[in-house]
């Protein structure tokens, strides 16, 4: 057995780290839907359809709920990926973290309406750079590096040696077998 502080040794990857992960964007998904939802009800949509120009609240919630969406239903399904470690997910959860960043940036910045100032709006942005910095921890990152191929027998020295001394004593034997 290979001592663990050998160099030849295979890192050890630590699987609770990427549990973690999991939980946490299951997490924020619930949070982002909790807050799509509560949006999506606070509008009194019959009277905006009804109007000749819907309100820049309406505008600015229904792009919000737009934007939103998608991405809470995408968490989870990474967190999925993320917990059978499929080496894409990392890549979704990251991507997912910046576009949930860049959007509750522009609505911060762009908002005329409530959304400007709300807290739950800093704790989206709050959560999503505290995410992207976990991603990045070495456990998370060593848990997705490429797997090793399965050894080839044939790359091994002493196999090519074992079949070219077998070679040789054939020949010397003067057997038929071809050999390549």
């Amino acid at each position: 057995m290979l001592n663990e502080l050998s160099p030849d040794a295979p890192p050890r990857v630590a699987y609770w780290p990427i549990r973690i992960i999991g939980l946490l964007l299951v997490g924020q998904a619930i949070g982002a839907g909790v807050i799509v939802a509560y949006l999506a009800q606070r509008i009194d949509w019959e009277r905006e359809f009804a109007d000749v120009a819907p309100s820049l609240e309406a505008i600015e919630i229904g792009a919000f709920v737009l934007l939103f969406t998608p991405l809470a239903i995408a968490l989870p399904l990474t967190a999925l990926a993320l917990v059978f470690r499929w080496r894409v997910a990392w890549v979704a959860a990251m991507l997912e973290q910046g576009l949930l960043l860049f959007f509750c940036l522009a609505f911060y910045l762009e908002s005329a309406t409530f959304l400007q100032s709300a807290l739950w709006l800093y704790a989206g942005m709050f959560y999503s750079v505290l995410m992207v910095l976990y991603l990045n921890t070495a456990d998370v990152r060593l848990a997705f590096l490429a797997r090793p191929a399965p050894a080839d027998p044939r790359d091994n020295p002493e196999s090519r040696q074992a079949e070219q001394s077998e070679r040789r004593s054939s020949a010397e034997r003067g057997d038929d077998r071809a050999t390549f």
